[in-house]
């Protein structure tokens, strides 16, 4: 199979296979695949809030969908046009899809699939988007303003700040730890950056010497996959404790809050231990 993104809802894995427009669901304790779920075209997109799995699939004829595993297909489907990786997050508002192309920001209702909010954000090329107290973080850039992260309101859509200082490219992940948001960018860099969420500071940078494919928080860690290895960094101290080799391209990961679960060569689940 090959697949794109790897999820956790609670209970089961669940796979993107772009190839075959479906979700492969897998049991999280033998790894063994339990069922399929069918999708309306490619799974770009795919993001588990906690109870749910919410998933945008690209067709050729009706554009982008999106919808909620095993609950319904939003009713604004024809209004999609792209939704990238990592263009879904969840809040206790409900549930924010970023529209790269439209160059709008959109809040979802998690139980009725209505829209309850749509925001123009006046980027280019929005990347992947992070939701922290009340306020949404998007990477992109403004015409004629170099590539940076921006902060919008969560309810009127303005924008509060921007930073575009340092080198900006190929942005790869953005997690909120509860204290600082991180924000992964490769493309011959391998940096990893702490921003302070109220000023917008960059608290410290990382080199992890290596591009990044993916990347991933679990308690006073974080996981940086770069090519076939995955990097264990302190999350206090900026410290790399270890480097592992996995033997296969690392494309997307998820835990389960013990665990670690890797996707491997766009085909293969691992799972790891991470309080080992």
């Amino acid at each position: 199979m090959r697949s794109t993104a790897i999820e956790y809802d609670g209970s089961s894995l669940w796979v993107a296979e772009i190839a075959k427009n479906r979700l492969t669901r897998i049991d999280p304790a033998s790894l063994q695949v339990v069922g399929h779920l069918e999708v309306s075209g490619e799974p770009t997109a795919m993001h588990a809030d906690g109870a749910d799995i919410w998933v945008a699939t690209r067709n050729n004829t009706f554009g982008t969908n999106i919808a909620k595993v095993g609950s319904f297909m939003l009713p604004t489907q024809t209004y999609w046009s792209y939704v990238g990786r990592d263009s879904i997050e969840s809040s206790s508002e409900g549930v924010w899809v970023s529209d790269s192309a439209k160059d709008r920001l959109y809040l979802v209702d998690r139980d009725l699939g209505q829209e309850l909010r749509t925001f123009t954000l006046g980027l280019e090329n929005a990347g992947p988007i992070e939701v922290v107290a009340g306020q949404v973080w998007v990477w992109g850039s403004a015409p004629n303003t170099p590539l940076g992260l921006y902060k919008f309101s969560s309810t009127a859509g303005e924008l509060i700040w921007r930073s575009t200082s340092g080198k900006w490219s190929n942005p790869v992940a953005m997690e909120y730890d509860g204290i600082n948001v991180w924000f992964a960018s490769s493309f011959n860099e391998g940096l990893l950056r702490q921003f302070d969420p109220d000023t917008g500071d960059i608290v410290s940078t990382i080199e992890v010497g290596a591009d990044i494919s993916e990347m991933l928080i679990i308690g006073d860690v974080v996981w940086v996959a770069t090519g076939s290895s995955l990097i264990e960094v302190d999350r206090v101290t900026g410290t790399v404790i270890r480097n592992l080799y996995v033997g296969e391209n690392v494309t997307s990961m998820t835990t389960d809050g013990s665990n670690l679960f890797a996707l491997l060569g766009g085909s293969l689940v691992a799972r790891m231990n991470t309080e080992v």
